[in-house]
């Protein structure tokens, strides 16, 4: 974070230093401060997909799940082809307990994403956990194996007793 700090020091008015800054921060695990940079950037710049989406996790980490809806629907809105959007608000839906709502984004993400195994396999959970629908999770785990998350496999064996 030293490079980033001294480059984020010298270049604080760039938005493109202030979304890198939030870019670390975020996988440092540091979701505030991710927060912050991911601000300063949609200050200037209120339709920066790529902050929207970065804050939206962020946002998602912290349990602030109104507002990373809020920030992924708009991603959606400027986006509507981009799959990893679709991913990140299903899980926002997850944890706020809409079931259907995950499963309908999941649903779009691998329809755009064809081999997006984590879908398959976040789908394949809400369907055995949720839903009870675990020949539909069965399928999501095989296809979330077959492109290559073995951790699919384990889950199927835990979940479904396979």
């Amino acid at each position: 974070m030293a490079f980033f700090d001294k480059f984020f020091t010298q270049n604080s008015s760039d938005p493109a230093a202030s979304y890198e800054k939030g870019k670390a921060e975020l996988l440092a695990g540091h979701f505030r401060n991710a927060v912050e940079h991911f601000n300063n950037v949609l200050k200037v710049n209120p339709g920066n997909v790529a902050a929207l989406l970065d804050r939206g996790k962020a946002f998602t980490e912290l349990k602030s799940f109104k507002a990373a809806l809020v920030d992924l629907d708009k991603v959606i809105a400027f986006q509507p082809t981009n799959a990893v959007a679709y991913q990140r608000r299903a899980k926002v839906k997850d944890n706020l307990k809409d079931y259907s709502g995950a499963v309908r984004d999941l649903d779009a993400a691998v329809k755009l994403q064809p081999d997006f195994a984590i879908a398959y396999y976040e789908r394949a959970l809400i369907k055995v956990m949720a839903m009870k629908d675990n020949k539909g999770a069965y399928n999501d785990f095989s296809r979330a194996g077959e492109l290559g998350l073995s951790i699919a496999y384990e889950a199927m064996g835990q979940f479904l007793n396979e």
